[in-house]
């Protein structure tokens, strides 16, 4: 059980270091959004969206994980950044 629990801890940080990612990364979707809001720009970037999915199907497809799985949690990130600068944009 001891084995268990330090492997348990082990996964704590790096579900802290996940979510300092995710905080870097929703810094510069706010810089984005801002920088589109100057240029009245739309926030959804269709081409943008497609070169992200095939950054993150040649990964998957390189480290053998499920594409699926993975591609649904980017479009939950993705649903997140249109949404933080949805925010932005209306203010």
């Amino acid at each position: 059980m001891e084995e268990i629990e330090k492997l348990r801890s082990d996964l704590d940080e790096i579900d802290i270091e996940i979510l300092q990612l995710l905080m870097g990364r929703t810094e510069i979707v706010k810089k984005i959004g801002l920088i589109k809001k100057q240029y009245d720009m739309p926030i959804v970037d269709r081409k943008r969206e497609k070169k992200v999915y095939n950054n993150v199907k040649e990964f998957a497809l390189k480290y053998e994980l499920d594409f699926d799985q993975i591609k649904s949690i980017f479009k939950e990130i993705m649903r997140f950044s249109k949404k933080v600068q949805s925010e932005i944009l209306e203010k």
